[in-house]
C-alpha cells in the first residue's frame, strides 16, 4: 500500500499543510469495488493535492469498532469520548491502529482537516441480488451512500467541516465508469477555488459529471444535498434532467 501511494503514516505528513479526509466505501477486499482506491490514488498523485494537502484515506488503516454491526446508524457512537463505548484509553490522543473504534479515528482526522471529500458509488440492480429484500424499487441502478458514509457526514457536520460529494460518473448508456485524471482536475479546481476564495462557506457541495462527445463535463454544482436526500429533483446539476434519488445502505 505504501508503494502504491495509498498508505501514508501520520509521521510522513507535513504538519504545515491542511488535510482532506476521504469518505468512501471499503475498497481493499477481494469482493469489493476498486473505485475508492482509484479515486484515492488519483487525488494523492494530482499536483495540487500532492503539493498543498495531506490526503487521509481511511481504508488504508486497520481499525476496530464499538458497534457490533460496524455501521449501524442507530448505534450511539459518533467518535466522541462520551458516545464511544471503547475503553477510555482508546478514546484519547492519537488513534491506535487495530485497537481504537473507526468512528473515533475518523473524527480525530476530521478535527485536523479542512474538508471531507466523499465518493458516491453507482450500483446496478444486479449488484443487489444477494440483498434480503422484496422491494422492487430498491433493485434499480442508482448512486448509494453507505451507512458508514452517512455517519461520517454527520461527524463532519458536527465538526464544522466542508463536504464535497463526488458522484461516480455514469455514461449515456447507463454504465458506470471510474474516476479519471480529467475528473480529478475538475475536483481540484473546485476545492482550490473554495479554499482560496470562500473557505467559510460550509454548505455541502455535490459534483456530478455528464458524458458529452467523449468527454466528461462537470455539471453545475448543488451547494446543498439535503433536498436530494429527501427525494427532490435537482435540475441545476444535470442541465434540466432529474437527478436520481440518493439511497443509504450498509
Amino acid at each position: 500500500l505504501r508503494t502504491a501511494g495509498i498508505f501514508d503514516s501520520i509521521k510522513d505528513y507535513n504538519p504545515d499543510q491542511p488535510k482532506l479526509v476521504l469518505s468512501t466505501r471499503f475498497s481493499l477486499g477481494e469482493s469489493t469495488s476498486a473505485t475508492a482506491t482509484i479515486f484515492a490514488l488519483l487525488m494523492k498523485e494530482h499536483p495540487y493535492f500532492k503539493e498543498d494537502f495531506n490526503v487521509y484515506f481511511p481504508n488504508a488503516y486497520d481499525k476496530n469498532t464499538c458497534d457490533p454491526e460496524w455501521t449501524n446508524i442507530e448505534h450511539e457512537c459518533r467518535g466522541t469520548f462520551e458516545t464511544c463505548q471503547m475503553e477510555d484509553e482508546l478514546k484519547i490522543g492519537v488513534p491506535k491502529e487495530h485497537e481504537c473504534c473507526w468512528r473515533y479515528s475518523y473524527r480525530y482526522q476530521l478535527k485536523k482537516a479542512v474538508a471531507m471529500v466523499q465518493v458516491i458509488q453507482y450500483y446496478y440492480a444486479d449488484d443487489y441480488e444477494q440483498r434480503d429484500t422484496s422491494s422492487k424499487e430498491e433493485k434499480v441502478a442508482r448512486h448509494i451512500v453507505g451507512n458508514g458514509q452517512s455517519i461520517e457526514t454527520q461527524m463532519a457536520s458536527s465538526e464544522g467541516r466542508k463536504v464535497f460529494r463526488c458522484f461516480q460518473p455514469v455514461n449515456e448508456d447507463g454504465n458506470r465508469e471510474e474516476f479519471d485524471a480529467g475528473i480529478m482536475e475538475d475536483i481540484a479546481k473546485v476545492i482550490e477555488r473554495w479554499y482560496e476564495e470562500d473557505p467559510n462557506n460550509l454548505e455541502e457541495c455535490d459534483l456530478r459529471w455528464k458524458h458529452i462527445l467523449g468527454t466528461w463535463w462537470l455539471q453545475k454544482q448543488n451547494p446543498s444535498a439535503n433536498e436530494m436526500r429527501e427525494g427532490d429533483d435537482i435540475e441545476a446539476i444535470t442541465d434540466g434532467e432529474s437527478a436520481p434519488k440518493l439511497e443509504y445502505q450498509d
